[in-house]
């Protein structure tokens, strides 16, 4: 083989081998980035998972500084226990599934988690304080299997039924009946609204909350926040003046309940 030969078959071979050498360095290079890339994904999808599973299962007590004791424990057992706390709430229209429950339970979903309180409202529409004590409603109310009830006793029903001279003492029956129905329940006990001007309802109020104290039952004093029943200034806050909330009304309502349940 001449100079010239060997030459150019020098030169094919070392063309052939950086072909071979530099193929081998970029499909090297492009596993190591694709194994990087899954590991990363890996990671990020636990860190995902992680904050998931946070989210639906952890308790932030911060937010349930306001709650009795009793149900800042079954908070912290449900969470460790990957289960539900059941929150009944009990009313009357005013406290209906699509009033202000519905907007205070898809805040408790945002601020505890999406499992960690499960909501179930139970409307007795145009039922008095009377009805429920005959109706039994305590029984149907313990079928829900509650750990907090949330109670709203009928009062603007009894007033424009029979009035409320009744109203307290027939709350106190039911709450009795109902605690016995649902021993390991914590019961909470909050007003109805506010209605314009009237005489004996607000007096009756002022003894839901007295026989609440005194007997050692959670009053969430809503009426707080409403506008002074007795002046005009509630009157956008009602359908009418002797009646259940108006969208303001119920926006005012579930902003309280709500920050009752989820303290800032």
């Amino acid at each position: 083989m001449n100079k010239k030969a060997f030459l150019v078959l020098f030169v094919f071979v070392l063309f052939v081998a950086s072909v071979v050498s530099g193929k081998l360095y970029w499909n090297k290079k492009v596993a190591n980035a694709t194994q990087q890339t899954a590991v990363s994904t890996q990671k990020q999808s636990a860190q995902t998972d992680k904050k998931k599973t946070e989210t639906k299962g952890s308790f932030n007590e911060a937010y349930a500084k306001n709650l009795p004791n009793a149900v800042k424990e079954k908070l912290k057992k449900a969470a460790a226990d990957k289960k539900a706390v059941n929150l009944v709430i009990v009313g009357d229209q005013a406290s209906g599934a699509g009033a202000w429950p519905a907007k205070v339970t898809a805040n408790l979903k945002q601020a505890y988690g999406e499992s960690l309180w499960n909501v179930t409202v139970k409307e007795f529409k145009d039922e008095s304080t009377d009805d429920l004590i005959a109706k039994k409603r305590d029984k149907e109310i313990a079928e829900a299997k509650p750990d907090v009830i949330l109670f709203e006793p009928p009062f603007v029903t009894d007033n424009s039924k029979m009035g409320n001279s009744n109203s307290v003492a027939n709350t106190q029956k039911f709450v009795q009946a109902l605690q016995s129905s649902v021993k390991d329940a914590t019961i909470m006990i909050q007003p109805p609204n506010p209605v314009y001007n009237a005489k004996n309802y607000p007096k009756a109020i002022t003894a839901l909350k007295q026989f609440a104290e005194q007997n050692g039952y959670t009053y969430i004093n809503h009426w707080e926040v409403w506008p002074d029943p007795t002046t005009k200034n509630i009157l956008p806050y009602l359908q009418d003046e002797f009646g259940f909330p108006s969208a303001k009304g119920y926006e005012l309502w579930a902003e309280y309940v709500t920050n009752y349940f989820v303290a800032k």
